[in-house]
């Protein structure tokens, strides 16, 4: 879609592509952070965004609408740098300083206009939002951390009980594997000892078989 004038406010690119204001304010707040594109300032020091500049928050606004909190800004702005047919600005161009009198007496007048008195609102409200934005991101950012830290102290712990837990099963089978073991070398030397009586118990019947069989051989003799 080409737009009909040469720039547009932040305001009117939110109504365009239906995304809030304070998240294209981010938006481009990240990509200057990371070098990868720069936005226009009018007078008031405020973004303008041409129809390059909209093309980039567009492409940014469909591949989060995709991929959501998977694709992060240093992800897509490496795939902006990468995209040929995306154009990029590598700093930030204001408007020349201008130090005419009328015109500086034309901007007192503008902003002493309701309108002028609403731009100022709704900057100090896109600020205001941008700031909250940035604490609840760093408070997020810690309470991930936090449960991270705790998952790993769970995990920590788990490792721990199930390794106490390997070793009484061990302990429990060592000492199994010992009684088994003592019973079976208890009955073995029952065995040995019972054969051992048998073997004695014969060689002391064969002994007096030999002797009665002498006695009767000299009798005869």
């Amino acid at each position: 879609m080409k737009i009909e004038y040469p720039f547009l406010t932040v305001g009117q690119v939110s109504d365009l592509l239906d995304v809030p204001a304070v998240t294209i304010r981010d938006w481009g707040n990240r990509l200057e952070d990371l070098g990868v594109h720069y936005l226009k300032r009018n007078d008031r020091g405020e973004r303008i965004y041409e129809e390059t500049d909209i093309a980039i928050i567009r492409f940014i606004q469909e591949y989060k609408k995709k991929y959501g909190r998977f694709t992060t800004m240093e992800d897509l702005g490496r795939m902006i740098l990468d995209d040929e047919s995306l154009i990029t600005r590598n700093e930030i161009i204001s408007p020349p300083p201008n130090e005419k009198e009328s015109d500086k007496t034309v901007s007192k007048e503008v902003f002493s206009s309701q309108e002028g008195l609403t731009v100022l609102l709704q900057n100090a409200v896109y600020a205001s939002a941008a700031e909250l934005s940035k604490r609840a991101e760093a408070a997020i950012e810690q309470a991930t951390e936090r449960i991270s830290q705790q998952m790993q102290e769970n995990l920590d712990k788990q490792r721990e009980e199930m390794k106490k837990e390997l070793e009484n099963h061990k302990k429990l089978l060592d000492e199994k594997f010992e009684s088994i073991t003592k019973e079976r070398a208890d009955k073995l030397d029952q065995v040995i000892n019972t054969q051992l009586e048998i073997l004695k118990e014969q060689k002391k019947q064969n002994e007096q078989n030999s002797k009665k069989k002498g006695f009767w051989s000299f009798l005869r003799g």
